[in-house]
């Protein structure tokens, strides 16, 4: 499977919305799947895959993190979580959670979730993106200054 960016995650967020809406509210089935399934078939301007775990392209919808590199398990491999405890007297800042659901992992870290974004690398797909924009404002930058 290929990695989602967060705009086609985000799509696809909003085309399960809009199947649900139509398809699942009016009563016509009230299997969220087949909405979907029936959403695709009829009214997608495009296709997309019925089943895509954001869990593993290591994105997870509305997290800070989504632009860097994630950590991997240890124990299997899979992408881990990052998210924050509540404060505590052993000086745990963040939680460490593998997102493979056979995999009972947790590591404890003194990090915060702002040293853990300085420390991981940006995504390469996510450096592309950024170096693209960057590249098209220049280039618009120049073009408006030709007229």
């Amino acid at each position: 499977m290929k990695r989602l960016t967060e705009e086609e995650f985000n799509d696809r967020v909003q085309a399960f919305i809009r199947a649900e809406k139509i398809f699942v509210k009016s009563g016509i089935t009230d299997n969220i799947t087949e909405a979907f399934r029936i959403y695709q078939a009829v009214l997608a301007d495009r296709e997309r895959e019925l089943h895509v775990a954001p869990s593993e392209h290591g994105f997870m919808p509305g997290s800070p993190l989504n632009r860097y590199e994630r950590p991997q398990c240890p124990e299997c491999g899979a992408f881990m979580g990052l998210r924050n405890v509540p404060e505590n007297e052993d000086g745990i800042k963040t939680q460490l959670v593998c997102m493979n659901d056979a995999c009972d992992v947790v590591l404890d870290s003194e990090l915060t979730i702002d040293q853990w974004r300085d420390k991981l690398k940006v995504r390469k797909d996510e450096y592309q993106r950024i170096r693209e924009d960057a590249q098209k404002a220049k280039q618009e930058g120049s073009d408006s200054g030709n007229g």
